[in-house]
């Protein structure tokens, strides 16, 4: 699914959320809309896999923007609630 474009502020923080709606965990959870659309790490299962790096920067998520080992903890620690969030295609 595709990422919404637009203005978007973060509206929660969550170092490591549950998706109920695809079973999964998504670590250093930045949410940006009431829709469950996000930033966040790279998805974890409950059986322990985690999707791999080859996942990123393709459409493989349900809308939401996922960064790589590291790089989401780093932006998770820097931004607050409230931080305005720019998504342009």
């Amino acid at each position: 699914m595709p990422t919404p474009t637009g203005k978007f502020k973060i509206i929660n923080k969550q170092e490591k959320a549950w998706s109920k709606k695809y079973g999964l965990w998504m670590p250093y959870w930045l949410g940006l809309n009431a829709n469950g659309i996000g930033i966040h790490e790279l998805p974890i299962w409950p059986n322990g896999y985690r999707e791999g790096e080859n996942h990123l920067g393709r459409a493989v998520s349900h809308g939401c923007i996922r960064l790589g080992l590291g790089a989401a903890s780093y932006i998770y620690n820097r931004v607050s609630i409230g931080t305005l969030v720019l998504i342009n295609n």
